[in-house]
């Protein structure tokens, strides 16, 4: 009887001994082993505990934060250049990190700011480039533009026996190397969109703003290929090409309709769905093309669209000439 007593309270004492070791752990904070960086504190509604940011600070760098210094927005026009400068953008948790605010600029050597662009002093046109411009230029002005009449303009441009290739960059505007530089929405036609923005640069004293995919449009739907900046308006530029093949051979009257009816519905669509911030006054439809034979049949359609699909469109025809394939076959 003394030996079951005698084993009982040593069985009593040894329970009992790991019932206060457990309680004594369970006693300790389970945050008092962790250091928690400046604005930020320990959770420990579930183990293990962690460190969290404060409400409206974000964790960067193992540092909550909700400012940090960045370099200023570079918002330079074609032929400006930013004077770059640390400016403080902020986070919250609905709408993350601000923008950081644009930069300052100034327009560079030869050039003067009109509006939002920076345009070249020399004021006769063509301007110096890659290729000889002749015929119509310097032809689009602020009352074509206030105007929904349809317009039609015809000029050339010669590449000789010269054929562009990348030795020639240099002498391509700065829109026409970030044309170049720049994917498009798809389709073989950068070559086509460089020099049709280069004729009106060249020609309008055209300024870039935005290529293809850079544009804003509130509802999905068909796109404009660039966006321009002439005589203080911002003004949509469509690009196509007309050719035949063989090259030496006319082209068919009916496939030109087609051509130009799907583009001008294209551009009435575009213009609807653009976004404020990007709408224009009007568009031009650039085309260029490859024989000068084709030039009165495209006016000749071109006048028999019914007006209220062209209105508010100016038909910029290019006449290219000498060794112009890359501009039809996207090759250089």
């Amino acid at each position: 009887m003394k030996k079951l007593f005698l084993t009982f309270a040593i069985f009593t004492i040894i329970f009992a001994g790991c019932d206060d070791s457990e309680q004594e752990n369970n006693n300790v904070d389970p945050c008092s082993v962790l250091d928690c960086t400046e604005n930020a504190y320990c959770d420990d509604s579930s183990l293990p505990a962690q460190c969290r940011c404060n409400d409206g600070y974000t964790i960067e760098n193992a540092q909550c934060i909700n400012s940090k210094t960045v370099a200023c927005l570079d918002v330079a026009p074609e032929n400006a250049t930013s004077t770059i400068t640390d400016v403080e953008i902020t986070w919250d948790p609905e709408n993350l990190w601000s923008q950081a605010t644009p930069c300052s600029w100034d327009c560079d050597e030869g050039y003067v700011q009109e509006g939002e662009i920076c345009v070249s002093e020399q004021t006769e046109v063509p301007l110096d480039g890659f290729g000889a411009i002749s015929g119509e230029c310097g032809v689009v002005t602020p009352e074509n533009l206030q105007s929904a009449d349809p317009e039609f303009f015809v000029n050339t441009l010669n590449f000789a026996d010269d054929p562009y290739n990348e030795s020639d960059y240099d002498l391509l505007t700065a829109g026409g190397q970030y044309i170049a530089d720049t994917e498009n929405a798809g389709g073989s036609s950068i070559w086509s969109e460089v020099f049709a923005f280069e004729v009106l640069a060249r020609c309008e004293l055209a300024g870039f703003l935005k290529a293809e995919t850079e544009i804003v449009y509130d509802v999905e739907g068909k796109i404009t290929d660039i966006l321009v900046f002439i005589d203080g308006y911002k003004v949509g530029v469509s690009v196509t090409r007309v050719m035949s093949f063989p090259r030496d051979q006319p082209v068919d009257p009916v496939a030109i309709e087609d051509l130009l009816v799907k583009k001008l519905e294209g551009i009435i669509e575009s213009s609807e769905n653009v976004s404020d911030e990007d709408a224009w006054i009007k568009q031009v439809l650039s085309i260029m093309v490859d024989r000068t034979e084709h030039v009165t049949v495209v006016e000749t359609v071109w006048e028999s669209i019914e007006e209220s699909i062209r209105s508010n469109t100016i038909l910029y025809l290019t006449v290219t000439e000498g060794s112009d394939d890359f501009i039809y076959t996207n090759e250089l």
